[in-house]
């Protein structure tokens, strides 16, 4: 998403973003707010973006880092819409509507964005505590497009299960059970609800500062990243302890030197949010598991909109 600065867009007669608004838009208004002599600027660019979010801006201008079957670079990465990704960016910090982050410089977006520094920031729900505590009114717009094509952001999730050999499984069900309760997920702040009951029921669907996230979801199901598409990223060399494979094909897994998979994660459900889907390990041995409604057991699902410091 993109917070912006109500204060600052008032001051400089902006007009703020809205819904459906492009690149070209926002580097217009961007370029409203050069000031060379306060070093203020309209937006930030990140001159080492983390490749997992940034492969967002490639999926919203029709294109990916490799093929779908993981084999192909050329005519994705090195395509022609690639490039023009990565050329846009290169011109917003050229042509100074843009600040370059992480160029000699650690200075954060978020540190900027706070103190006035930058009208813009594209960011995600982890920032909006700070930013809130910052004090001045801002507004969240929704991932502008590249023309007609619909914006897609990187989706980041956690989850929670039960190990194979754990020394009390029934008493971790019943917290597994707690965790992913309504209850237990209004209690959780500064992140999206992982249930479309609590969400509705706190008026975040309809609130325009949550809002976009929710809608973004809708379009953000499609595309898989890079590493996913390669079967064997979840393979372990022998180094390292259990970890969870998380591609489409095998989901829910669990890997470590012996290659051993926990029967509580043979039976993943699969777990629904709005306008978006993923596959969270919730099911313990006897393969018990909630009902197939609107529960979303078993972690936090988060839009993850971030290219310039990653999930």
């Amino acid at each position: 998403m993109v917070f912006y600065n109500k204060e600052m867009f008032a001051k400089a007669g902006v007009e703020e973003p809205k819904e459906g608004w492009t690149w070209d838009d926002l580097r217009a208004k961007a370029a409203k707010f050069r000031d060379e002599a306060g070093k203020v600027y309209g937006f930030a660019v990140d001159a080492k973006p983390d490749p997992y979010d940034f492969e967002q801006f490639l999926w919203s201008n029709g294109t990916k880092y490799i093929s779908d079957d993981g084999k192909e670079i050329d005519g994705y990465m090195n395509s022609d819409v690639a490039a023009a990704v990565l050329g846009m960016f290169a011109d917003m910090a050229r042509k100074e509507e843009a600040v370059t982050l992480h160029l000699g410089d650690e200075t954060g977006g978020d540190t900027l964005f706070q103190g006035g520094k930058i009208a813009m920031f594209q960011s995600a729900m982890w920032d909006k505590a700070d930013i809130d505590a910052a004090g001045f009114s801002y507004g969240v717009a929704p991932l502008p497009t590249f023309g007609d094509r619909p914006a897609h952001s990187a989706l980041g999730v956690s989850a929670i299960s039960i190990a194979k050999d754990a020394a009390h499984p029934d008493l971790a069900w019943e917290f597994v059970k707690f965790f992913s309760s309504p209850d237990s997920v209004a209690m959780r702040v500064n992140d999206l609800p992982v249930r479309n009951s609590v969400a509705e029921a706190k008026g975040m669907t309809k609130d325009p500062v949550y809002k976009p996230f929710f809608d973004i979801l809708a379009t953000s199901n499609t595309e898989r990243h890079a590493y996913l598409k390669n079967a064997n990223w979840g393979q372990d060399s022998g180094q390292s302890g259990a970890r969870h494979r998380g591609d489409d094909d095998r989901p829910g897994q669990c890997q470590g030197p012996s290659r051993r998979c926990s029967q509580a994660l043979q039976a993943p459900a699969e777990v629904r949010s709005a306008g978006g889907w993923t596959w969270l390990p919730i099911r313990d041995r006897r393969r018990r598991s909630f009902g197939a409604d609107e529960r979303m057991p078993g972690g936090i699902l988060r839009p993850s909109c971030s290219s310039p410091h990653g999930y």
